[in-house]
Formats: C-alpha cells, sequence, structure tokens
C-alpha cells in the first residue's frame, strides 16, 4: 500500500518540477501566480478577519458552503503573508485530488489494479485547465476529494464483508464535510447507494445509503434555518443534461488557453508541448504496464461511471435547469475530480496493448493544457501587478475617497471584480477601480461620464466597512476620480479622458469637453484687488459682485503657453438667473474663440445657488496666444455672482494633492 503512495508523491514532485524547469528556461511558465478573480473576494475576508470574521462575511454575503471559510482560515498565512502562496495551495489541492482518485479506482479494482489507480491519481494531478483563471475552486476540489474518499471508506466497508463498521462511520464523516464545504457534493449519496445496490442488492444498498440521505436532510434543514436555501425554478431541459456532461470531459477554455499562447508566445508553446510530451513518458515509465484486470466485483468501468455520474448529478442538474448557472459554468468545480474516472473508465474498454498507449496521450495531454493554462495565469498575475505598480505610483497612500477609472484594462481585470482588488492592494474602503468593459461583453454596470457639476455615474462602494461585491451607482465628483490609462509601457496617469476613447465600451459620454478628473494642488491665487472691473463692485475685501445686464466684467492679466490648457477654479455664489456667466481668454482681436468660452451657469438658473461654492474648469490657451492676454469673468446675465478665491494653474504641471474647498 505504501508503495503507490509514494509513487502518487513522485508523479506530483514530477509536475512540479516541469513547472519550476520552463520557468527558469523562461517559456512563460512558473509558480509566480497570484490571486486572481474571484480570489480577491477571499484576500478581502481575510484582510478583514480582525475586525469582522471571515466565516461571518462570507456567510452574510453568500449564505452556503458554510465550511469553506475555514478551509482558507487554514491557509490564511499562506495567501496573505506570501506573494505566491495562493497557488501553492492550489498545488496541494491538486495532490488531494491525485489521491482520492487513487483510492477510489484501487477499491473498486482491488490489488490487480493498483497500477491502473496510479496512472489514474497522476492524471487527476495534471487536470488542472480550467476556466477558472484564478484559484478559487480550490476548496470545491477538497470537497470533491472528501467525497471520493467517502466513496472509497464505504466500498472498504463492503470490501470487507460489512465487518468494519469504522470505514462506514468513515464515510459518513467524509460526506458531511464535503457537503458543508460544497453543498453541490449533496449527491454523493447516490453514488454510495447505486454501488450498494449494485454490491448487494436493493434491501442492502437502500440501508446503507438512508444514513446519508438522512444526514443530507438534517444539513439543509439547518442551511434552510441559519439561511436561504437558493430556490431553483427552471425546467429541465434534456440538450442542457448532454452539454453540461460533456463540460465535465472537455472544455472550450482547453482550446483557447492553447491559441492564446500560440498568438503570444509562439516558441514558447513549442518548448511547452515537448516538456508535456516528456511529463507523459515520465508518468508512462514510472507507472508501469496498467493493461492488468483488477479482481473486483463486476466491471470496473461501469462503476466507475456510477461514481462519476452520482457525484456530478446535482451539478448537471443545476446546470441543466438554472438560467443563471448554465452548462459549463459549474462543471470547473467538479471537473478535476471526476473527468480523471471518465477518462479511466474509457481506458478500461481498450484492449490491454491499447491501454498504456492511451494513457500516455491522456497524461501528454493533459500536462500540455495545464501548463497552457499555467502561461495565462502568469500572464494575467504579471498583468495585474503592473496595473498595481502605476496605481500606487500615482497614488501612494489613500487619504481620501478615491476612484480610479482604467481605460482599456486587461483581461485580468473585469468591471465585476476591480473594486475589490483595488481594496484589497491599498488596504483600503475607500478607494475603487472602475475600468472600461467591452460593449459585447457581460454587463456589470456602466459608466457614465456627465457635465462637471454632476461627474461619473457608476457603481461606487465607497465608505464600506464591510464587504460588498457590487455596490449602488451614485454620483462620484471628478475631483475623486483620477484618470489611468494601460498599455504596452505600462500603467500611468492621464490628465483628461476624450469621447473618441470610451468608444466600444460601456461608457457614455454625456459632455461636449473632454473629461478632467482628480484633486490638484492648485496654483497660487489671483488676488482679488488688481483685477480689474468693469460694471461690477467690491463689496467687502477678497470679494467682487458683478451684475448683468448689460454686462458685469472682471479681467485679470495671464501670461499663456502655446497650446497650454489651464485649470480655473474659484469660489462664486448667485441670485437670479446666471445662465450666461462664462470664463474666457482674451487678448485682443484675433484671439477670442467660442473654444474657450466656458459658460459657468450651463445647467440653468440658481445652479450657483446663495452659498459660496468651487467652479472648476479647463479653458484651452490655443496654438498662438498673444504675449499678454487676461482672463474674463463675464455676466451678461439679468442675475447676479458674487467671486471670490480665484486660481489658475497648467494642467500638465499641477502637481497630485488635495484641494479642500
Amino acid at each position: 500500500m505504501a508503495k503507490p503512495i509514494v509513487t502518487l508523491f513522485l508523479l506530483w514532485a514530477i509536475s512540479l518540477g516541469v513547472i519550476a524547469l520552463l520557468q527558469v528556461l523562461g517559456a512563460g511558465v512558473g509558480f509566480r501566480i497570484g490571486p486572481l478573480g474571484e480570489d480577491f473576494n477571499w484576500v478581502y475576508f481575510l484582510q478583514h478577519h480582525q475586525e469582522y470574521p471571515a466565516q461571518q462575511a462570507f456567510w452574510e454575503y453568500d449564505a452556503r458552503n458554510p465550511l469553506a471559510p475555514w478551509w482558507y482560515l487554514a491557509v490564511k498565512p499562506l495567501i496573505l503573508d506570501t506573494a505566491y502562496g495562493i497557488y501553492a495551495v492550489r498545488k496541494v489541492a491538486d495532490l488531494g485530488c491525485g489521491l482520492s482518485v487513487y483510492a477510489v479506482v484501487s477499491t473498486l479494482g482491488g490489488v490487480g489494479c493498483r497500477r491502473l489507480a496510479v496512472a489514474a491519481g497522476g492524471l487527476a494531478m495534471l487536470w488542472t485547465c480550467s476556466q477558472m483563471v484564478g484559484q478559487i475552486n480550490w476548496t470545491m476540489l477538497m470537497a470533491v476529494s472528501l467525497s471520493l474518499f467517502a466513496v472509497a471508506a464505504y466500498v472498504r466497508f463492503l470490501n470487507g464483508a460489512r465487518t468494519e463498521a469504522g470505514w462506514y462511520a468513515a464515510s459518513l464523516v467524509l460526506y458531511l464535510v464535503s457537503i458543508g464545504t460544497y453543498s453541490l457534493q449533496a449527491s454523493a449519496a447516490l453514488s454510495i447507494g447505486a454501488l450498494g445496490v449494485r454490491r448487494d442488492g436493493w434491501r442492502k444498498g437502500g440501508k446503507d445509503a438512508a444514513p446519508f440521505f438522512a444526514l443530507l436532510t438534517v444539513f439543509f434543514l439547518i442551511w434552510s434555518t441559519a439561511g436561504q436555501v437558493p430556490a431553483n425554478n427552471g425546467s429541465l431541459a434534456v440538450g442542457n443534461v448532454v452539454r453540461s456532461l460533456g463540460f465535465l470531459v472537455w472544455d472550450p477554455v482547453y482550446s483557447h488557453v492553447v491559441t492564446e499562447m500560440w498568438q503570444l508566445q509562439r516558441l514558447d508553446l513549442w518548448l511547452v508541448a515537448g516538456m508535456a510530451l516528456m511529463t507523459g513518458v515520465m508518468f508512462w515509465r514510472i507507472c508501469g504496464n496498467v493493461a492488468e484486470q483488477g479482481d473486483g466485483r463486476g466491471s470496473l468501468a461501469v462503476e466507475l461511471g456510477i461514481v462519476a455520474l452520482g457525484l456530478c448529478a446535482a451539478t448537471v442538474a443545476l446546470e441543466a435547469t438554472n438560467s443563471v448557472w448554465v452548462p459549463g459554468t459549474r462543471s470547473p468545480m467538479v471537473q478535476q475530480g471526476l473527468a480523471p474516472l471518465m477518462v479511466t473508465a474509457l481506458v478500461l474498454s481498450l484492449g490491454g496493448r491499447w491501454r498504456r498507449s492511451a494513457m500516455l496521450a491522456a497524461w501528454s495531454l493533459a500536462a500540455f493544457l495545464s501548463l497552457c493554462h499555467n502561461g495565462r495565469q502568469v500572464r494575467w498575475t504579471v498583468d495585474l501587478e503592473r496595473i498595481a505598480a502605476g496605481l500606487k505610483a500615482a497614488v501612494p497612500v489613500i487619504r481620501s475617497q478615491t476612484v480610479f477609472v482604467l481605460t482599456s484594462a486587461p483581461l485580468s481585470l473585469s468591471a465585476y471584480n476591480s473594486d475589490i482588488f483595488v481594496k484589497n492592494l491599498y488596504r483600503s474602503d475607500d478607494v475603487n477601480l472602475k475600468v472600461f468593459s467591452p460593449a459585447t461583453g457581460r454587463s456589470h454596470g456602466g459608466l457614465l461620464f456627465d457635465a462637471d457639476p454632476k461627474g461619473l455615474f457608476a457603481e461606487s462602494t465607497l465608505g464600506q466597512r464591510r464587504f460588498v461585491l457590487r455596490g449602488v451607482q451614485t454620483w462620484i465628483p471628478y475631483r475623486n476620480v483620477i484618470l489611468m490609462r494601460y498599455d504596452e509601457t505600462g500603467v500611468r496617469r492621464v490628465d483628461r479622458l476624450r469621447r473618441e476613447e470610451t468608444k466600444g465600451y460601456q461608457v457614455v459620454f454625456n459632455r461636449q469637453r473632454p473629461v478632467y478628473a482628480g484633486d490638484r494642488k492648485p496654483g497660487p491665487p489671483l488676488l482679488l484687488e488688481k483685477w480689474e472691473i468693469t460694471g461690477g463692485t467690491r463689496p467687502e475685501p477678497g470679494v467682487f459682485k458683478l451684475p448683468g445686464q448689460p454686462v458685469g466684467l472682471a479681467q485679470h492679466a495671464v501670461t499663456l503657453q502655446a497650446d497650454g490648457e489651464y485649470v480655473v477654479e474659484f469660489e462664486a455664489r448667485a441670485e437670479g438667473d446666471t445662465r450666461a456667466f462664462y470664463a474666457d481668454f482674451y487678448g485682443g482681436q484675433g484671439y477670442d474663440s467660442a473654444e474657450q468660452d466656458h459658460v459657468i451657469g450651463e445647467l440653468g438658473p440658481g445652479e450657483l445657488g446663495r452659498e459660496f461654492r468651487w467652479v472648476r474648469f479647463v479653458i484651452p490657451a490655443g496654438a498662438a496666444p498673444p504675449s499678454q492676454a487676461w482672463l474674463r469673468l463675464v455676466n451678461p446675465s439679468p442675475g447676479t455672482v458674487w467671486v471670490r478665491s480665484v486660481r489658475i494653474s497648467r494642467l500638465d504641471t499641477m502637481e497630485v494633492g488635495l484641494l479642500r474647498p
């Protein structure tokens, strides 16, 4: 018994060694894989565990799989205190899958199938390619492994002529932990019941299965008391059943990761293919002859099929009847444990001389897809590191509510998980990150850039002190927005966002001028005593009054640079209709373009109100400003405007800072 286990650990070590060798060779494959996708959620839970226990936060959000947080808490130091510990956790889950598959095949097939069982376990360790780009499914895979161990323990009970009750009790405990970790493992009771019926008839098989179903009933009663069991009111579609079963063995993502690597790393792909073939050959030499016929009762292939179909029954039923969890969405949670069983059953149907060749092909293909998938995870990790470095360079520490807007974001970051990513990065709840989503993709809340007084309309979780995956859409002032751009050179801060940059994305640009966002350190104030006033007065120090009609005018001399853009900001209040109140640059005849006119009251009468508030906008200097120009505030409206604290700064020289009106 010890030798097969040692062999499985050796195969696992070989799979890790291949990754390490490719990393040394610079083939785009390696262990440098951080949290991705929904992994961000668990990182957030663990970061805040001391102030709000992770298990309670998860239950409050998800209300299912109550034991899942405890698996994460067990490995918390690896996930939070090491750069790429979450991938190490996943590789241990791979080993668990291999050992559990071995346990099932060896107990069902008997001593004569030990080599085949080791081969099946090795295949499970390699079957890691999945549409789940992160490691979020590692706890589900541990649940699958526990279910397989539960089946193996029950078969040991049957193999011992029902005299070793300890194996039966162990099977019950393993089943309970499995469904507590991932509730869709509930159908493992079907596998156990079906094997009991096949081996000893309906009466004994039904009697054996009854405690498992009783345990499942108690679990659902507790769940319905503590939380809410999701209802599924969909109807069964036979076509979806077939599709769901197909996804357990072959996922379209397999071809996607290969195509992606071919397009991005063509030379590396050949190296990966060679190493995958070498892995298959090493497994082939170590496992030896897998063509023996087992001495278990009945056909081993049939019993492996019973185990696989029973364990996947709940997953298939969900995908075949649910409009959200459609075929292929839940299968990655169980595929690594069940697909190797199905392949092994298929291999058993072949003639003896073909079995070793079939296993060699299966190992090599699984290794190839696994390494391509690893390459995608490495690339996405590098992308996120670049984004994190760019954000940190722009804003090292969050001291006030901040919303980053990232244009042209890579696939590694989506509108669904970007907020949690940036919260984890800064360990702050006062920051969000919005990314542009392709117009043809799944919508998770678009972005609306409106006029300056309104700002950005987007989902926001700012100020939340507990985990919130999806926020509510609110108006975010542009002074809280920082624009970032992602391209092949990295991630950097930009001064503006133009309409043409939003085309092809789930973005509405409801404004004529570009967006100039972010709080910046303003230039020195223009002393109001030096303003030339026509048709106005200075009712008190530091304030001038501009009544309208005919015209109230205030102007101050400024020196402008060609093609410069200038931020003008001041405090103002108004009475009456001030819709025509505007600001511009003026330099005499030939320098007074409409592009330089910025209407302050463009949203309607009384917009400024009776209390002083800050007004902020950008005016372009033009290609050829005169040597002497004036900043003018002009009020041709019927109402009256009061102004104080005027500042002007060139946009590209302003430093990041805080402006507290």
